[in-house]
């Protein structure tokens, strides 16, 4: 097609040329003070590109580098890529990375997308209906989110011919509550004091879910019969903007504003561009909320409503439940075509991005929307992102078929290994591999990794006499338990 395509992550910024966070170094220091990030001290944070191979942990999930899905894309013959970290852009780029502040919103990030490419579009294409779909955009977690506002919201349609989302919560994520009203769980602690900063962030609060996911159980006594007989009515389901939570109604209905301008922008458009997701599932996924009057509560069981249809058994990628990955126009889409057997953050280096991208330079066949499987069974992981040094890691693994099935493996044979992630090439300590044990009633294999030096950590599942799928989760051994 001869045009311009925009890698559209997140996640990295410095104000004045200090940088604050997206390194191996900085990011306990942000977990230890969260001020750093505060839009009451930063009011804007300049990106200093995406983050690239090195990992750091963000209050949302584990970050992976970007650098991978970068260089798949820029591996067509002749590509220029502009990947945001030079003084000056480079207005004759084929592939730009536009990088932009998460912390104030998916509209403020859609004006950042807008400001960045309308001046390439006119320089590449003077005649305006020179420039009419000529982009595409790939957009990992959030930034699904910002492309499709930029689209549906901001007039991109006319210049965007396709979005490939991976792993971008379209409907939301219960897992933003749960940061926003608790902090971030360690083990048996909590980290609480990123807690204000986070529920300054509009970004966060509009990745809290769209759809009514609030189980209010604190209704259940009042709705009783008066006679004490019989069960009480089911209790309601509750949007996040209608809990009684001063903090959180405000942010939570501008989200769900946000939310709905998308949606019927969309509905709006003559000719809207083609989205492709991709959908990470089959892993232990915050999905379930409850409100009992005074605290809310966020779980990994099965969710109530309706609304969730056969989706609910989709589990998710460990931070976006899988019903949660799929626009709202694609609701009767079969699910499975969209499932890959990605976390969130390794869904991002997805290696049949570049095919898809391929598949919007021709007269894409529908086969392009169906989702390329290495194996008809996945590893579904639980494991938690934030641990304590020295402390046994439990991991748990669940074979599931692409219908979010559990699959009887108990001839297989599973292993769960840990590797540092370095800078260079010299690790600190040795890979340890440990065989994990079938658990007939649960359908699912489980073990403990031994304690582990801080640090971040490549944690990987295999199964090799019964798939060819791997589980693969980055997490942080964090050494400071003061940090609550």
């Amino acid at each position: 097609m001869g045009g311009t395509v925009l890698a559209v992550p997140d996640r990295r910024g410095r104000p004045s040329g200090e940088s604050v966070w997206g390194t191996l170094g900085k990011d306990l220091d942000v977990l230890r003070d969260p001020e750093q990030l505060s839009t009451a001290r930063y009011p804007r944070l300049a990106p200093a590109g995406l983050v690239r191979a090195t990992r750091a942990f963000g209050l949302w999930t584990v970050v992976p580098g970007y650098d991978r899905l970068l260089a798949r894309l820029g591996t067509r013959a002749g590509a220029v890529v502009d990947d945001g970290t030079a003084p000056e852009p480079d207005l004759d780029a084929d592939i730009l990375a536009v990088g932009y502040d998460f912390r104030l919103g998916v509209a403020d990030a859609a004006r950042t997308l807008d400001a960045q490419l309308l001046p390439r579009l006119k320089h590449l294409w003077p005649d305006e209906e020179d420039r009419e779909a000529r982009v595409v955009i790939v957009a990992h977690s959030m930034g699904g989110l910002v492309a499709r506002y930029w689209a549906a919201v901001l007039g991109g349609a006319r210049w965007c011919r396709g979005i490939i989302t991976l792993g971008t919560p379209h409907r939301g994520a219960p897992k933003a509550l749960e940061v926003m009203a608790h902090g971030l769980p360690v083990g048996p602690f909590r980290i609480t004091r990123p807690v204000e900063v986070v529920r300054g962030w509009q970004g966060l609060a509009d990745l809290l879910p769209r759809y009514r996911a609030v189980d209010d159980r604190s209704a259940l006594d009042a709705v009783r019969p008066s006679s004490g007989d019989g069960p009480p009515r089911p209790s309601r389901l509750l949007r996040p903007h209608q809990l009684p939570l001063p903090w959180l109604r405000e942010p939570a209905r501008r989200a769900h504003t946000m939310h709905r301008k998308i949606e019927q922008g969309w509905q709006n458009l003559r000719v809207p561009p083609a989205v492709m997701p991709r959908i990470g599932f089959g892993h232990a996924t915050l999905r379930s909320c409850s409100w009992d009057g005074s605290e809310v509560t966020v779980t990994k069981d099965v969710p109530p409503g309706p609304e969730l249809g056969g989706w609910s058994a989709g589990l998710g990628d460990g931070t976006v439940p899988a019903f949660c990955g799929l626009p709202v126009e694609m609701d009767n889409y079969p699910r499975t075509h969209l499932h890959v057997h990605r976390r969130h953050g390794p869904i991002a280096e997805l290696r049949e991005t570049a095919e898809l991208l391929d598949a919007f330079r021709s007269d894409a066949a529908l086969s392009a929307y169906r989702a390329r499987q290495e194996s008809s069974v996945a590893l579904g992981l639980d494991l938690d992102e934030l641990l304590l040094r020295d402390r046994p890691i439990t991991v748990t693994v669940t074979p599931l078929t692409l219908a979010g099935e559990r699959v009887d493996a108990a001839r297989a044979t599973v292993w769960a290994g840990a590797e540092p992630v370095t800078e260079d090439d010299r690790p600190p300590w040795a890979r340890i591999d440990v065989r994990l044990e079938w658990d007939a009633g649960q359908r699912a294999f489980h073990g403990r990794l031994p304690g582990l030096p801080p640090g971040l950590v490549k944690v990987s599942v295999v199964a090799r006499d019964l798939t060819d799928a791997t589980a693969v989760q980055t997490v942080q051994v964090l050494d400071d338990t003061g940090l609550e």
